[in-house]
């Protein structure tokens, strides 16, 4: 997988690698490509396929072509836009229903509290614990790092890891947002 930039054209170059040991691979200079989805580019995405010897379509058995093929790709940004965000908005609403679960567990076992804060205070402190949790998780996956909880690896691009730490996270944020908010009030 590639990144293309929404804002402008994309080059992408393809490698060609025979792991073959004794037999070589036949190159052809026609290629096609085709879209999954016609929507999310300007017209069709083109290709060119460099050889690797002038006028040779044979690439021997053991060898690597960088830039086989080269890609031009040309996105339409509002389409592709739209529909990469939207499972954006899918990890964003997972991690605060997990928040509201955990503070509905939290605030089903918490008496009042002895200065009369209010719930959706502590709720907000909890949504807001939650987001900070799930944003630093796609730092520490992003950078190459393991984002892990009680010995479990959490992958926060899927729904189910990103909504258990959303319940977690809200129910501690929920039951410590007392000290929280006077840790500010103090301030």
């Amino acid at each position: 997988m590639s990144p293309v930039n929404l804002s402008g054209g994309t080059t992408l170059d393809v490698t060609l690698n025979n792991t073959l040991s004794d037999l070589p691979i036949g190159l052809y200079p026609d290629v096609t490509v085709s879209p999954g989805q016609q929507s999310y580019w300007q017209g069709n995405p083109q290709a060119v396929v460099h050889l690797p010897r002038s006028g040779s379509r044979v690439l021997d058995a053991g060898l690597t072509v960088h830039s086989a093929v080269v890609l031009n790709l040309r996105p339409n940004p509002w389409h592709a836009l739209g529909a990469s965000i939207f499972p954006l908005w899918s990890l964003i609403l997972s991690v605060l229903v997990g928040a509201i679960a955990g503070s509905l567990l939290a605030q089903l076992g918490k008496k009042t509290s002895a200065d009369g804060m209010k719930w959706y205070k502590a709720f907000a402190v909890a949504l807001l614990a939650s987001g900070i949790a799930e944003v630093f998780g796609i730092i520490l996956v992003y950078g190459g790092s393991e984002f892990r909880l009680f010995g479990f690896e959490l992958d926060p691009y899927q729904l189910l890891p990103v909504a258990a730490v959303g319940a977690l996270v809200g129910l501690v944020g929920f039951r410590n947002a007392d000290d929280f908010l006077r840790f500010f009030q103090e301030s």
